[in-house]
């Protein structure tokens, strides 16, 4: 693995004007996490970021939208992950050289591989990646239900499988945030990796829930690296989108290929409404 740290700097018509903080790079093979750490990115009442990994071609900045998050406070310690196969970097990645961050005003923040000059405000935006502008939906009240069956070595009485014998569970679509409706022992998964990539590239989480069972699902496609990176971070079991009824819009999911959501028992607050 190779790491190593560079500073994050605001910038103006192509020039550094002040450090905002650092990012921790850590490169694997076929995998890139980037850990972000600093504040003085929000004007007066802006409070959203939007991510972008970039490249440069021909002498132009070109960002590939990775996601965007809202924050309530006035520092930002992110974590992002980008990998070599599947998703928008496959045909980029060995070019990426650093991040770039936008605020809502316009403003934008960066930080590169290479520390070479790159003129990041003129940064133009990849157009065969880059997904139409939708507004975030409020979760939806109503909840859908999905036929699992349960038993598992690792999570006993949690794996899914269909069977005859269906328990049924309602899926809800959440935002990250929302993690803190879970029990207290549960938040640290705010920042878990895995998490964190798959609500990047599709923008939402599930919670799945019966009587006695409660689950968080990261959507993400089904295939044998995916489900060996999913059980390190601790999503061992994957549902298909099609065992679901739940309502995404086309940011949401990947048409393509096996989509569903990697999912892990957790504990709820007593208090969850």
């Amino acid at each position: 693995m190779k790491r190593f740290i560079r500073y994050l700097y605001e910038y103006d018509q192509g020039k550094r004007m002040r450090n905002v903080g650092f990012v921790k790079v850590e490169q694997e093979d076929g995998s890139c996490t980037v850990h972000i750490h600093g504040k003085g990115f929000f004007a007066e009442g802006s409070r959203e970021i939007t991510f972008y990994f970039f490249y440069v071609k021909s002498g132009q900045c070109i960002g590939i939208p990775y996601g965007r998050q809202t924050y309530s406070g006035p520092a930002l310690n992110e974590a992002l992950r980008y990998d070599r196969e599947g998703g928008s970097f496959t045909e980029h990645y060995d070019e990426i050289n650093g991040v770039i961050l936008e605020g809502e005003q316009g403003r934008r923040f960066g930080a590169v591989w290479d520390d070479s000059p790159v003129d990041i405000s003129g940064m133009r935006v990849q157009e065969e990646v880059r997904k139409p502008e939708v507004e975030e939906e409020p979760i939806r009240e109503e909840m859908s239900e999905v036929s699992t069956a349960i038993g598992s070595e690792m999570y006993p009485g949690m794996q899914i499988n269909i069977s005859p014998q269906k328990q049924r569970f309602k899926a809800r679509k959440i935002q990250r945030m929302e993690i803190s409706k879970l029990a207290r022992c549960e938040w640290k998964l705010a920042n878990n990796n895995f998490l964190m990539h798959g609500y990047y590239n599709y923008h939402h989480l599930v919670f799945l829930e019966n009587d006695s069972q409660f689950m968080l699902g990261v959507p993400g496609i089904y295939h044998e690296k995916e489900a060996r990176a999913a059980e390190i971070f601790g999503f061992p079991k994957f549902i298909s989108l099609d065992e679901i009824e739940i309502s995404l819009n086309p940011e949401e999911k990947n048409d393509e290929d096996k989509f569903g959501y990697w999912c892990r028992p957790v504990k709820r607050n007593v208090r969850w409404e």
